[in-house]
């Protein structure tokens, strides 16, 4: 039963004399007054319990509503939800601007507006309930809010205004690169594969239009800007936005590649919470979640948003405020926003943003963390993992795919995700570059791994410890044996390559060094000449006159009578 705010005080007085003291306002509970109510409530989701110290109903919901608390004050920095109370024998004018009519009674105020009254069951589970409840909610509209305020349809972008393919060279390429998301075909006009696409890639500009820049270059005629961009093959599909760059290597089809582009250029992060979560964690192997709470500047979020942009649309990024989530992952809130990188479930790093915190040094952090904890090794993937941004060191697993069948297939690829995971738990890296565990089909790449690190068949599983930035590979331990497809093997090799106890072979022979290196040197001399062709004439100009020179006095030397006196003993 509760008590009606009418009741005499002198009966509130003779339930006090037979039901005990009056509940104490402990200084642990947020109390609020006529003074501080307006402007605590203008911000933020306010559970609010108008309370009478005399009132037995208050008393006996006195420990539900202290235990509340505890439990979500913890979260208050990322869901912006409080409670408080008002004792209203203290503060009755304010107890009447609030029109309380009874004891104990709860109204829910939300950025200073009155929202409405608490009437359910004031059992805890219940209350635990409605609270969640109303966070998400809350949560959602100012998200809806925010993202509403602070973003820019990508429709609305300066790129692609016609729908059309641009030409570009040498002139005009790099400041194509400043106007926005740019995809970019590097064809040869005899090329069989490039005639092909190119009806489809006309259509792709259309379908574009207002989105990204679609380009292409014709590498017959710009040779020196398709070298800079590493073209090796025709045609080859680049997208590039904020800085990065990315090789698209899917299918040549108009919707796949339509598909991957949205997916590249999208702006903004997907808002999600604590029950969405987990579906976008397991359809990804690589997930960031953005941790913000409803304090966290709109200018920190578009750092965020801006730095997401080089990672091209993979692996997503996604932002929550949601409490539950800073719960699950054990965060506090009350140190600011923070980006986890979730990798098969697990978050495997993290970084604090701070409103001091650059969006560059973001950037490379999400550069450096892209890589999942394990994968499969295939032509959709081998650029983007052995020639990584962080430059990561890659083990690699040559399994014999046609002696193993798929349960064995399974325990290989779950003992590699433990290898994985046991190397990651460390936090150890290799001259500050990071270590990745991959497998390969050893019957499919076959031919490649014997090339690239003499890895036969029989010889399977076999382990290869990668650095094909330099070319160069691992194989043996200290010891001098063969690394094993075990855990501890695996590991003691790494902790010995860390320490400079190995000896690494190289993955090209001698005359492919050298041809390497030569190619090098005439890169090298062709882009000195490009960027100083006239001092580069001048020391042609000047090399050829010393030839001509030394040639002419040679034979004036021999035609000359006095010279040949000049050499004769007698």
């Amino acid at each position: 039963m509760l008590l009606p705010l009418s009741w005499s005080p002198l009966l509130c007085a003779f339930a006090t004399f037979a039901l005990g003291a009056p509940v104490a306002e402990a200084n642990d509970l947020k109390q609020l007054s006529m003074d501080n109510f307006s402007s605590s409530v203008a911000k933020g989701l306010w559970l609010v319990e108008h309370f009478s110290p005399y009132c037995p109903h208050c008393r006996n919901f006195e420990p539900t509503w202290r235990k509340l608390t505890e439990e979500y004050q913890a979260a208050e920095a990322a869901s912006n939800f409080y409670m408080a109370q008002v004792n209203c024998i203290t503060q009755g004018d304010l107890c009447q601007a609030n029109k309380i009519e009874y004891y104990p009674q709860i109204k829910l105020f939300a950025d200073g507006v009155e929202k409405e009254v608490y009437n359910g069951d004031r059992a805890i589970a219940v209350l635990q309930k409605y609270i969640d409840t109303q966070i998400q909610s809350y949560g959602e509209s100012v998200a809806a809010s925010s993202q509403s305020s602070t973003h820019q349809d990508v429709i609305s972008s300066r790129a692609n205004p016609e729908g059309k393919v641009e030409v570009l060279t040498q002139a005009d390429f790099k400041s194509k690169l400043d106007e926005g998301p740019l995809f970019v075909k590097f064809y040869a006009p005899w090329c069989g594969h490039c005639k092909k696409l190119a009806p489809a890639w006309a259509e792709l500009a259309s379908k574009m239009k207002g989105v990204a820049n679609i380009a292409e270059v014709n590498c017959d005629e710009q040779g020196k800007l398709c070298r800079q961009e590493g073209v090796e093959g025709y045609p080859t599909l680049y997208l590039y936005n904020a800085g990065s760059r990315v090789d698209y290597k899917g299918p040549r089809k108009l919707e796949s590649m339509e598909n991957f582009a949205r997916k590249a250029v999208s702006m903004g992060l997907k808002t999600i919470d604590f029950n969405s979560f987990p579906e976008t964690a397991k359809s990804e192997k690589v997930v960031y979640l953005y941790l913000r709470t409803i304090n966290t500047s709109s200018y920190d979020v578009s750092k965020v948003e801006e730095a997401a942009k080089s990672l091209l649309g993979d692996p997503p990024v996604v932002q929550s405020q949601d409490p539950l989530l800073w719960k699950q992952f054990d965060k506090d809130p009350s140190r600011g926003s923070v980006i986890l990188a979730v990798k098969s479930g697990e978050v495997t790093a993290s970084f604090n943003v701070e409103p001091t915190t650059p969006s560059q040094s973001i950037s490379q952090w999400l550069l450096e963390n892209k890589l999942p904890l394990f994968d499969e090794l295939s032509a959709d993937n081998f650029q983007s993992v052995m020639r990584s941004e962080s430059r990561a060191f890659v083990v690699i697993v040559a399994i014999d795919t046609s002696a193993r069948d798929a349960d064995r297939l399974a325990a290989d690829t779950a003992t590699l995700n433990e290898m994985a995971k046991t190397w990651n738990a460390s936090g150890r890296k290799i001259d500050g570059r990071p270590v990745v565990f991959v497998w390969m089909d050893g019957v499919q790449w076959q031919k490649w791994l014997k090339s690239m690190y003499g890895v036969k068949q029989a010889s399977m599983p076999a382990i290869i410890i990668a650095d094909h930035d330099n070319l160069l590979y691992y194989d043996i331990d200290q010891d001098k044996k063969p690394i094993h497809f075990d855990g501890p093997s695996v590991h003691q090799a790494l902790e010995a390559l860390e320490a400079g106890q190995l000896k690494a072979k190289h993955s090209e022979n001698v005359v492919e060094r050298t041809l390497r290196g030569f190619h090098h040197k005439l890169e090298s001399f062709e882009t000195y000449f490009s960027e100083h062709p006239f001092r580069t004439i001048g020391w042609i100009v000047a090399l050829i006159s010393l030839v001509i020179i030394g040639l002419w006095k040679l034979v004036q030397m021999d035609v000359d009578p006095h010279a040949q006196k000049r050499r004769r003993l007698d």
